[in-house]
């Protein structure tokens, strides 16, 4: 049997989805509903500049 070549399938320069450069890594946890309010007000500070926090931020 002659073996087939073709150009179809496998890795392709310029194909699939663009990189969108540095991305954060998907991350899983267990919690409450007032844990995940107080570690996304806290991430948002965080991002926005803020860099200390205290316990007295959550209440």
């Amino acid at each position: 049997m002659e073996e087939k070549k073709n150009n179809w399938g496998g890795v392709r320069e310029g194909a699939g989805r663009p990189k969108l450069g540095v991305t954060s890594k998907m991350r899983s946890l267990r919690m409450t509903d007032d844990e995940y309010d107080m570690v996304r007000r806290i991430l948002k500070e965080y991002r926005a500049g803020a860099r200390t926090f205290t316990a007295e931020d959550d209440k």
